[in-house]
């Protein structure tokens, strides 16, 4: 998916057009919801080093003219757990 991102951001900035994405992170969704057990969501959600699941910053952030000169680059909204090693497979084991 980055490698992706690099080569269409390279190939349309001739037409003004700015290419990036959100890697996989923590997003409250439908189908994360059903993945986790009653349980297990209140422990996911706790174990976010910021406490929260938020995706939708990153799109408002990219979309309007004040990001104009980000493209091509990958962007984690993950609250940090990436770098914390949170998953589901570590709450789960």
């Amino acid at each position: 998916m980055i490698q992706l991102t690099k080569q269409h951001a390279a190939g349309l900035g001739d037409y003004d057009i700015r290419v990036s994405c959100a890697p996989p992170c923590p997003v409250r969704t439908e189908l994360a919801m059903a993945v986790h057990t009653p349980e297990t969501i209140p422990a996911y959600h706790d174990a976010l080093p910021l406490n929260r699941y938020e995706l939708a910053a990153l799109r408002c952030f990219l979309c309007p003219d004040k990001a104009a000169y980000i493209t091509g680059r990958a962007v984690a909204v993950d609250g940090r757990s990436a770098s914390t090693g949170v998953g589901v497979l570590a709450l789960q084991s």
